[in-house]
This record gives structure tokens, sequence and C-alpha cells, in this order.
């Protein structure tokens, strides 16, 4: 009798639950609520309702109201935090529990206990509504609703596998990114497989701890995925503290010790290039804001994230070229610049041989300047380093008009690089009129045979 009374119970939880959350329940309700309300007030004596009692009615149809409303609402993520959400499913009432106690609260105090930098808002969907996400689309929309970054959907079964019961878990992670490529998108989506892979089984002999393992994984491997779209969204901050609380994870170290799990090894293999990337990346746009306002901050931020980028991926050219700018313009060290610039000798990039002809120039060698530009002249550049180089000697003389001999390096990367005959020849006629004859008698000469090369009349005003 005991049991029929239980499967008489499960029945209708699960009736109620299946019609729960649409939207005809809510009308159900309030009609009842309704009904049930003025027997008690008047016994159905309509015309006996006072106003008053009309108030307490439509009081209690709004709570009804309310009460159900929060019953069914989606959680959301809360302002300034990174939102995960679960929907997995289980066969049984006792796998659910025990799928609730071993791993989604593991998976939950994994991730909220990180550190104080990362704020993660953890979110657990209703079994009715877990059970609804049998595609991407629909994981779509409720991550949408949800506002979160990241979804885990899936469902867990018990499984016999040569004669040992397993836990078969089946599941998938969603991660929000702004549009990328669909080459891009398989590309990440193939590189989660590698971290986390769709099906894993866990002995049931030792499932309390098999499933605390895949849950301090899966926490891992949601904020790497998180971090990820951070960086192809444009988000740098979020991706950089997330890849950086990864680096140094305890957690990840000790999972690799317990087991040798391939997607664990995976993970701590890719982290540090995915940081060193987030590093170059914010290096670039600092020295773009450098470029834009000559602010000592950005210049300073910019050879730090350069140098953050240089431990984890030792790339010396691109490392020198930023560290003989800060030399130069965070150090006031010209020699020392020019050390670091000649360590580029074996590149065939003409970058660094513009740098190196600029602090030669300035330090007054126009001679060895000249050798360096005309070399230069001759290699492959990227397309925007002689309009770059011309934009940073303008800042010089700006702030140091003594160093006159760079007119002349000007026009020689109007006229060679840039092929801007006339701006050269203002450059050039800016040098002449400066110009110390007895130390650059042989540039004098040279730039007014220049001038009339460019067949242009210079007009002899200081550059702004």
């Amino acid at each position: 009798m005991a049991d029929s009374n239980d499967d008489f119970k499960k029945v209708i939880t699960r009736i109620a639950l299946k019609y729960w959350y649409r939207p005809e329940t809510l009308v159900v309700l309030l009609v009842v609520a309704l009904l049930a309300s003025l027997y008690f007030v008047t016994r159905v004596k309509l015309a006996d309702v006072s106003i008053l009692e009309w108030s307490v009615i439509s009081a209690a149809l709004a709570v009804v109201g309310l009460v159900w409303y929060w019953t069914i609402r989606l959680p959301t993520t809360r302002k300034g935090k990174i939102g995960v959400v679960v929907a997995i499913t289980a066969e049984s009432e006792e796998e659910r529990r025990q799928l609730q106690n071993d791993f989604v609260v593991n998976l939950r105090r994994a991730l909220e206990s990180s550190n104080d930098i990362l704020k993660f808002h953890f979110m657990e969907l209703s079994s009715h509504r877990a059970a609804s996400i049998l595609d991407e689309e629909t994981a779509k929309t409720y991550v949408r609703k949800c506002r979160a970054h990241f979804l885990i959907f899936g469902d867990v079964r018990v499984r016999t596998i040569n004669g040992k019961e397993f836990h078969a878990l089946r599941l998938r992670e969603l991660v929000v990114h702004k549009q990328i490529s669909t080459e891009l998108s398989k590309t990440f989506g193939r590189e989660m497989a590698s971290i986390f892979p769709e099906q894993i089984a866990v002995s049931r002999e030792n499932d309390l701890l098999g499933l605390q393992i895949t849950s301090d994984w899966l926490s891992e491997a949601a904020k790497y995925f998180i971090a990820v779209a951070a960086l192809m969204s444009g988000d740098f901050d979020l991706s950089q503290r997330l890849f950086e609380n990864l680096r140094a994870s305890k957690r990840l170290a000790e999972l690799a010790k317990i087991q040798k799990i391939d997607g664990v090894l995976t993970l701590r293999r890719l982290v540090p290039g995915r940081l060193a990337d987030v590093y170059g990346i914010r290096s670039r746009l600092e020295h773009v804001l450098w470029r834009q306002t000559r602010a000592y901050e950005h210049l300073a931020a910019m050879y730090d994230f350069l140098t953050k980028m240089h431990r984890l991926r030792p790339e010396n050219y691109i490392f020198n070229l930023g560290t003989a700018l800060w030399q130069f313009v965070g150090e006031h060290d010209v020699e020392k610049a020019l050390r670091t610039l000649y360590e580029c000798r074996g590149s065939s990039d003409a970058t660094w041989r513009y740098s190196a002809a600029f602090l030669e120039a300035y330090r007054g060698d126009l001679e060895q300047a000249t050798r360096l530009y005309n070399k230069a002249f001759t290699r492959s550049v990227q397309d925007g380093v002689p309009f770059e180089v011309e934009e940073f000697m303008a800042w010089i003389l700006e702030n140091e008009p003594d160093k006159y001999q760079l007119y002349y390096c000007m026009g020689l990367v109007n006229l060679r690089a840039k092929g801007d005959k006339k701006r050269a020849a203002i450059d050039f006629g800016e040098f002449i009129k400066r110009a110390d004859v007895k130390l650059y008698s042989r540039q004098i000469h040279d730039a007014e045979r220049f001038i009339r090369e460019t067949g242009e009349q210079p007009e002899l005003t200081i550059q702004n």
C-alpha cells in the first residue's frame, strides 16, 4: 500500500512539473484562487462583496501570480560577475541527488573559490528545464535569457561496462563570444573537445572521488573556455584574469598529479600560449594609446605586458624592438637602446634598421644613419612603419628642436620609403636651413641634390 502511495505521488509530481511552467497554469491558479476567495468571503454572492473584500481578493490573486512567477523565473547573472549555468539531468531521483551532492556542489565550490578577483555567479536550472535543452539552439536561448557566459548541459546515466557500473556523463558546453568565422569556431570547438570530452565514464566503485575530480576538471576547463571566448570578443581584461588564475591554479596542478588525464594535460599545455597572446595584444594596444597620447603610463604598460609575454614566449625580435623603445623614451638611454637593436641584425625585417638609424642620427652620426636607412629601404617592412617612423621623429623635434638632423632623416624616409617628394623637399630644406656646415657639409650637399631630384621648391617652414 505504501509503495502504491509513493508511486501515486511520483506520478502527480511528474505531471505537476510538466505543466507548472506553462502560462495556462497561471490562469488555472488564478481562477481557482478567485473562486476559493469568493466562496469563503460571500458563498458566491457577488452583490455582497465589499470594496475591501475585493481588495483582499485582488491582493491574494497578485500573491498567487507572484509566487508562480517566482518559482518559474530564470536566474540571471548578477552585474560584474561571470555567469555559469548548469543544466544536467539524471535517470532517477537517487542519481539526481548524488549528482547534486558530489558533482554540482563541488563544481560550484571550485568556481566560487577561484580567488577574490574572479567573481562567478553559479546558476543551476531545474530538472524540467534541463531536460528541455536537447540541442544547441535551445541552449543558446537559455544562455541569452540568463545573460550567462557559459552553459553546461547534458545528462548522467548509470551504465554497465565490462561488468562494472559507471556514471556515464554526456556533457556539452556552450560559451558566449562575439561572432567569429566558421573555421575559427570549428577550431575552438575541437580545442574544447580535446580539453573536456563530451562523454566521460566515472566508476561507481569510488564515485565520490571520481565525480569530484571530474567537477574540478570541468571547473578549470570552464575558466579556459570563457577566457578564450573573452579573448575573441575583445574583453582582454577578463581573459587575462582567467588565464592568470589557471596558470597559478593549484587545483589544476593537483589534477595533473592525481591522474594522467589527457584533457588536463592539454589544458596545462595551452594556457601559457594563450596568456602570452593576451599579453601581446595588450602590449600592442598600449603602444597604440601611447602613440595617440604620448602618455608615459601607456608606454610603461606596453613594456610591462611585453616583458610578461617574453617570459612565456621568448620572441626576441618583437621584444627587442619594444625594449629599445622603452630604453630610449622611458629610460633616456640611447646607447642601451642601440645595443638592444643591434641584437636584431639577423632579422630580414627592416623595422629594427629604421629604429637604429634614428638613434644613430639622434646622437649625431648621420653617416651611419644613412647607411642603415639605405639598407632598410631595400628590405621588407610593414606598410605602416615608415609613417610611424616619420610621426615619431616629428614628435621628438617638437620636444627637442635642437635635433635638427632628424629633418634629414625624415627627408630620406619621405623620398625613398613613402615616395612623398613634396614632403621630402620640405624636410631637406628645413635641414639645410638649420644644419651646421662644419658638422654636416656632406649631408647638406646630398640634401640639395635630393631636392633637385624631387623637382620641388621647398617651403622653408618648421614642421608642426
